[in-house]
């Protein structure tokens, strides 16, 4: 007990927080189980495993902002698992924390931009995409990825209630945007490639 109350709150939080990525960790190894299943029943079961560590991994997010309420990572983080539960706009309010915490996170722009995407709000999940192609090319492509996946999805599901222009618009942005991009990431390719060796002088 007295080592216990002798941690400091960082501790305690960093602890529940990596508890917390632990969940979310099997929670994608049973996600991809279930794309992988070969019956709809497989599927259900991998599903509902992937459920479960999801809500703990909430919870121990939570644990974590309890013990340090100022933890961008931890905020990002439970927003993440609370979009996975289906619940958007408790997802963006983390989103919103961590950002306010950690103006510019990258990684908090991104799956907040998703978080959009699933309500149909299309013109705020393109919002902070500028940004991001400047600061993190990883993370802009990640979410044009998202943005196809859920534009692939509109073709053999229901659309959600889209509030914000239309899959169309969306579509013609997207391919706008993987244009520039693949020029940025060329100029990076060509950045970060070696000068040639200069010759050796010829001895005379």
């Amino acid at each position: 007990n007295g080592e216990r109350s002798a941690r400091s709150p960082e501790k305690d939080a960093d602890r529940s927080y990596r508890r917390g990525l632990r969940e979310r960790d099997s929670a994608w190894k049973h996600e991809k189980k279930a794309e992988q299943a070969p019956t709809d029943k497989k599927r259900g079961q991998e599903l509902r495993k992937a459920e479960k560590d999801w809500s703990a991994a909430v919870k121990y997010y939570r644990k974590a902002i309890k013990k340090l309420p100022r933890y961008p990572e931890a905020h990002s983080s439970l927003g993440y698992a609370l979009r996975k539960l289906g619940d958007y706009e408790a997802s963006l309010a983390s989103y919103d924390l961590a950002l306010k915490q950690k103006p510019g996170y990258p990684e908090a722009l991104e799956y907040r931009a998703e978080a959009y995407l699933a309500l149909g709000r299309l013109s705020d999940a393109t919002r902070n995409y500028a940004y991001l192609a400047r600061r993190d090319r990883e993370k802009a492509a990640q979410l044009l990825a998202a943005m196809d996946a859920w534009l692939e999805k509109t073709e053999t599901e229901p659309l959600p209630v889209v509030t914000q222009r239309s899959p169309d618009w969306l579509r013609k942005w997207v391919d706008a945007r993987k244009k520039s991009l693949a020029k940025l990431q060329a100029n990076d390719a060509e950045e970060k490639e070696p000068a040639p060796e200069q010759p050796a002088p010829r001895a005379w």
